[in-house]
């Protein structure tokens, strides 16, 4: 393995929370009631429980009920689901991550009603300020007196996702940025702006990708057990399983920036070959003689002094970034259709007609995917 370039990593704890809706406004008005929004069937006494998120508010369940209908339609199944991927994790993380505090109490037979507030009144006027979702009847989390305090698995959580703010206005968000920044608001030390803008940033980014892998996800193939290693990776379109950010990829400057519909030539990368002096380099291992069969089956050239050059691949996609730093590095041939990513998007597997090469190669990517940069440090390469 050989190291030309890294980028220092970022470790950033990200708050992001999104929230879809799929569900129609008979779904909503039952859900409303069970916390005491729609109207009561049951005569609440109007007392204030720590475990409910109440509040009587019968002209915003009738705008609830008026306007779903339109809100419902204006946006594809895929961009919904995507919102929900991304609206569960973040949801979970809060709770998990002590950001948020949950309660939860039984909903009907089929679900459970899960409420956040902030988790201890960072801002007095957050007090009755809350995000509420469903969660599965057969989720198991652990609780005292409603209270959780056990780990939410994201998978367990249900649309719809509702939210009343501080003037008691109770309402479905679609935007994954607008329920970021509530979470963010919930937090005793306050975020500065910018801070809070990158995540809202980085959320939004997910749920876009998401989307995209979503349209994608028809033209998979069917998998079987004699399926590729590529197959059974990029069949997992739904990215990590907890992860706030499980569709993020956000390229750094100086890359270009990357766009949902530039995922698949991602997932099929273009190669770049640089012959660059082994003075500017630190090699390990026996890197030049493991390589050498893969350059010879896709055709690469060899430098023009084999003592004093090597031959390194790349990302095209990531020259910007090389070419400033290695200014003798010179480009030998690019070959595309030759590899497929794996699920870190920085690994490439090699495809049977590149001479049958079973190595996999790791490169840098200068892209923050999740919540890392895709690249390789020195002491990894070591």
């Amino acid at each position: 393995m050989v190291t030309m370039w890294t980028t220092p990593l970022e470790w950033r704890m990200c708050i992001a929370i999104s929230s879809i809706i799929s569900q129609t406004p008979v779904a909503i008005i039952m859900l409303l009631q069970t916390v005491g929004i729609g109207p009561d069937t049951v005569g609440k006494d109007g007392s204030r429980d720590s475990t409910t998120c109440p509040h009587n508010d019968r002209q915003t369940l009738r705008h609830l009920s008026m306007t779903r209908p339109l809100l419902g339609n204006s946006i594809s199944p895929n961009r919904r689901r995507a919102l929900f991927e991304t609206t569960k994790r973040v949801l979970a993380s809060a709770i998990n991550d002590g950001i948020a505090c949950a309660t939860l109490e039984s909903c009907n037979s089929t679900s459970l009603l899960l409420c956040l507030r902030s988790p201890g009144g960072a801002i007095a006027s957050d007090e009755d300020a809350w995000i509420m979702c469903g969660m599965r009847a057969d989720a198991y989390t652990e609780t005292d007196g409603g209270r959780v305090l056990g780990f939410v698995r994201a998978d367990d959580l249900l649309e719809p996702v509702l939210s009343r703010n501080l003037n008691g206005e109770v309402s479905e968000e679609l935007d994954p940025g607008v329920i970021c920044r509530v979470i963010c608001r919930w937090r005793s030390r306050q975020d500065e702006e910018h801070a809070v803008e990158t995540l809202v940033k980085e959320v939004r980014n997910s749920a876009n990708n998401q989307e995209k892998w979503l349209d994608m996800a028809s033209t998979l193939p069917i998998l079987h057990l004699k399926s590729s290693l590529c197959d059974w990776e990029q069949s997992v379109v739904s990215g990590h399983p907890t992860h706030p950010l499980h569709r993020a990829c956000l390229a750094q400057s100086p890359l270009d920036p990357i766009m949902p519909d530039d995922i698949p030539y991602l997932l099929e990368p273009e190669l770049s070959f640089l012959c660059v002096p082994k003075s500017d380099m630190k090699v390990f291992g026996p890197f030049q003689s493991l390589l050498d069969p893969l350059l010879a089956s896709l055709g690469i050239p060899k430098p023009d002094d084999t003592i004093n050059e090597i031959v390194i691949p790349c990302f095209s996609r990531q020259l910007p970034a090389i070419t400033p730093l290695f200014p003798k590095a010179r480009i030998l041939r690019a070959v595309q259709n030759r590899c497929r990513a794996q699920l870190s998007m920085r690994t490439v597997s090699m495809m049977p007609d590149a001479g049958g090469s079973p190595l996999h190669l790791k490169l840098s990517l200068n892209c923050q995917i999740t919540s890392r940069l895709r690249t390789i440090s020195p002491y990894a390469a070591a």
